[in-house]
This record gives structure tokens, C-alpha cells and sequence, in this order.
């Protein structure tokens, strides 16, 4: 009896007029929603019939907003090209913005990257925008691509965190990284030194089954060189003969290739010189033209040989089966060997060191023909001293004489005074010292 006291009591609080003009709204609102809904079905269905029977016009219509579309992106295109050259990054950004919804904008990829850096945007930030982009348009993604905005970041050192992560990002968006891939990682990694990650990488091209191309061989060689191995750095480096005249082996301009060319090979002979791979060296020097600045420099490490490994060399060089005649280290190696034959021939008081010196840094005919030159000078001295020491008693006695004679003759006083000068050079015998006071 309680619960229906309650329920009299609430409906005889309630103001039957008012619930009958909300009731009456609600109805009134209802029709109207309903009518509104069957006007909106009915002139669809009349555009779908108007579509179906007028093909034509839907073609005209397809065509009209397709201008519109690329009218609109040629518009923002040019205010995006505006706004970047005039170092406006921040409305670049926003250009961009609406540039992405479209295939063609991925040609600003590049310039994107350049200005989000200049704006202070992180490497996870950009890696992201990028992949929304390949994501959003797929047909507009390949690994060359990938390749080609990697290449410029891996030059710049404070861009290595973004080449990580758009490597990273390659398998995700369905990609597999190629030999170009590994060469530009391997290159980044030889240039910023960090030979723990560049041992990872080849790695991975190990398992991956991956060549070596020309360029990676050099990154690999660089290592070498930067480590100190010349094991790793002739294996790499007899890889590479092939192409070593190639433009596309080396990443530097075309005036600047001669002498990087040139100060590599370079290195590579003083590298493997000082670790005693001079044979190794030999063979992988074969058939190629050396420059004459890294001639001087084989010269100059092969005259530091003791006479034990030179002799070694030589053997090995002539045991090797190889044509040696034109073999540049093999007629170093002659030519040092003769230069201390022929000093140790030599009288020891004949050889001064300075010309040991000279003779231990010229080549075999050069040598031969100081040598001769040398020897010949160094005769001719000795005999002319010689003859001044068998001459000096004359001449002192000559001098004696003109003393005696009184001469006032100024030609006579200035022979006396020559002659004087040269008898205080050598000790005169007993009985022939000039009197006191001269």
C-alpha cells in the first residue's frame, strides 16, 4: 500500500498542462526530424538516378575538381618554395601541412627535412612525419628513394641519429635495404670513426649476402687505415684495383680526385712499409702507375730497411714468379741494396756521412753516378792535398829568402804575407821556422 501512496502522491505534485507541452514539442520535434530525413533520401536517390543516366557530367565534374586540386597545389607548391627561400621555416611547416595530402609533394621531401632541422624538430619527430607520408602514399615509396634522402644526411655528422632511425623504418614500411643501403652506412660510420658499429653493419651484409661495392670497399680501406691494420687495408685495397680509375668509386669532386687519389695510395704505401708487408705491397701494386710523389715516399720508407730485410725482400720478390723488371719497389729495393755495396767498398775516410745519407735516398743509376761523381771528387782533393804538404817546405823556404832580400815591393810583401798564412797551416821541420818577429 506504501509504494502506491508514493506514486498518488508524486502524480498529484505533477502539472498535468506542462507534461502535455513537452509531450506535444517532442511529437512535433519527431515529424520534423522524420520529414527532414525522407526529403534528404528522396533527392539523394533523384542524384543517383541524374548520375546514372548523365555519365558525361560526372567525367565534367571529376575533371573540374581534379583542376581545382592542382590548382590548389600549385598555389601552396609556390608558397611553400616562397616561404623556404625566404628562410620562413615555421610557414613552410605550415605549407606542408597541406601539402602532404598530395602524391607530387614528395620532390619536397628533402627541403621538409631541412626545414624541420632549421625549426628545432628532433630526429624521432621527422623519422615519424616521414613515415605517415610512404604510409599515406605508398606508390610513392621505393628503396631508391629511401637511398636518396639518405645519402646527403649521412654526410652531415649531426644527422646520423635520423639516418639510424630511416633505416630502422625501412622494414616497416615494407622495404628491403639493398647494397647502396649498406654502402652509404658504412661510409657515415667510417667517416664519424665509429668502427664498432661499421663491423656490425658488415655483419649484417655477411648474412644478408650482400657485395661490396666500389664505394663501400673504400670505406672499408679507410678503416683499415685509420686503424692501423695493413692486412685489412692491401685486402681491400687489391678488391678495389679494379675500379680505382672509376669516377663513381670515390665520393669527392672531380678537381679534388688526382690528389685524394694520390694521398690515399700514399697512405697505403706508408702503412704497409712500416708494418713490414713490403712483398704484399709489391704484388698489389702491380700494374699500376704510381704517381712520383708516392715514389719519393717508397723511397724514402725502403731506405730505412735494415741490410737483413732488404736482402729478405729481394729473394721473396724474386722467388714470386711475378715479371719484376718493371716492378717500382723491386728496383728501390736494387737500388738501395748497390748504394751500400758500393759505400761499404769505399775507404772510411773517403765516405762522409752526409754523402751516405744522400746516396742511401737515390735510386740505382742515380746512385752509380754520384757515386762516380763522389769518388772522383773526393780523389782529386786528396791529391791536391797531397801536393800541398810535399810543397810547404818550398814554399817556406821561398819565404825565407824574400825575407833576407829586403823586398819593399808591395807585390812581393803580399805573396810573403799568402805564403805566411799558409805555412802556419802545416808545421814547418826544424830549421826552417821563419825568424822571430815575422
Amino acid at each position: 500500500m506504501q509504494p502506491l501512496l508514493i506514486i498518488a502522491d508524486t502524480l498529484r505534485n505533477i502539472e498535468i498542462e506542462e507534461e502535455l507541452v513537452t509531450f506535444l514539442c517532442s511529437v512535433i520535434a519527431l515529424f520534423i526530424f522524420i520529414s527532414f530525413r525522407n526529403g534528404k533520401i528522396k533527392k539523394s536517390g533523384k542524384l543517383f538516378k541524374h548520375v546514372e543516366i548523365n555519365a558525361g557530367e560526372d567525367n565534367a565534374n571529376e575533371c573540374d575538381a581534379g583542376a581545382h586540386n592542382d590548382k590548389y597545389y600549385v598555389n601552396m607548391d609556390k608558397a611553400f618554395q616562397t616561404a623556404f627561400e625566404n628562410e620562413d621555416y615555421w610557414q613552410a611547416l605550415k605549407c606542408w601541412r597541406q601539402l602532404k595530402h598530395f602524391n607530387q609533394s614528395s620532390i619536397h621531401l628533402p627541403i621538409i627535412i631541412r626545414a624541420m632541422r632549421f625549426c628545432n624538430k628532433g630526429a624521432y619527430f621527422i623519422v615519424t612525419e616521414l613515415k605517415d607520408f610512404f604510409k599515406a602514399h605508398p606508390q610513392e615509396c621505393s628503396i631508391g628513394f629511401i637511398n636518396d634522402l639518405l645519402e646527403p644526411l649521412a654526410r652531415r655528422s649531426e644527422d646520423v641519429q635520423i639516418v639510424d632511425l630511416l633505416v630502422r623504418m625501412i622494414p616497416s614500411i615494407n622495404l628491403t635495404k639493398d647494397s647502396r643501403t649498406y654502402e652509404i652506412m658504412l661510409t657515415m660510420r667510417a667517416a664519424n670513426g665509429n668502427f664498432a658499429k661499421m663491423q656490425e653493419v658488415m655483419g649484417e651484409m655477411k648474412i644478408q649476402d650482400i657485395a661490396f661495392t666500389p664505394r663501400a670497399t673504400v670505406a672499408v680501406m679507410t678503416m683499415g687505415l685509420q686503424m692501423g691494420n695493413a692486412d685489412v687495408v692491401l685486402k681491400a685495397f687489391m678488391k678495389l684495383k679494379a675500379s680505382w680509375d672509376e669516377r663513381d668509386t670515390w665520393s669527392v669532386s672531380m678537381f679534388a680526385l688526382t690528389c685524394h687519389k694520390a694521398n690515399v695510395l700514399m697512405q697505403v704505401v706508408t702503412l704497409a712499409c712500416q708494418k713490414g708487408k713490403v712483398c704484399e705491397l709489391a704484388a698489389a701494386l702491380e700494374g699500376m702507375t704510381i704517381p712520383e710523389k708516392v715514389l719519393g715516399a717508397l723511397q724514402s720508407k725502403l731506405s730505412l730497411l735494415e741490410d737483413t730485410e732488404l736482402a729478405a725482400s729481394i729473394a721473396v720478390l724474386e722467388n714470386s714468379g711475378r715479371s719484376i723488371k718493371a716492378d717500382p719497389i723491386y728496383t728501390t729495393l736494387i737500388g738501395c741494396s748497390n748504394s751500400r755495396l758500393l759505400l761499404k767498398s769505399l775507404p772510411p775516410w773517403t765516405a762522409p756521412t752526409s754523402k751516405v745519407a744522400d746516396l742511401n735516398s737515390s735510386t740505382s743509376e742515380g746512385l752509380s753516378s754520384d757515386s762516380e761523381q763522389v769518388v772522383e771528387r773526393w780523389s782529386s782533393e786528396s791529391s791536391s792535398c797531397s801536393m800541398s804538404k810535399s810543397l810547404a817546405p818550398l814554399k817556406v823556404k821561398k819565404f825565407e829568402h824574400a825575407g833576407s832580400s829586403a823586398s819593399t815591393s808591395e807585390g812581393s810583401r803580399s805573396d810573403s804575407e799568402e805564403e805566411l798564412s799558409f805555412g802556419h797551416c802545416m808545421r814547418a821541420p826544424p830549421g826552417l821556422a821563419p825568424p822571430p818577429g815575422f
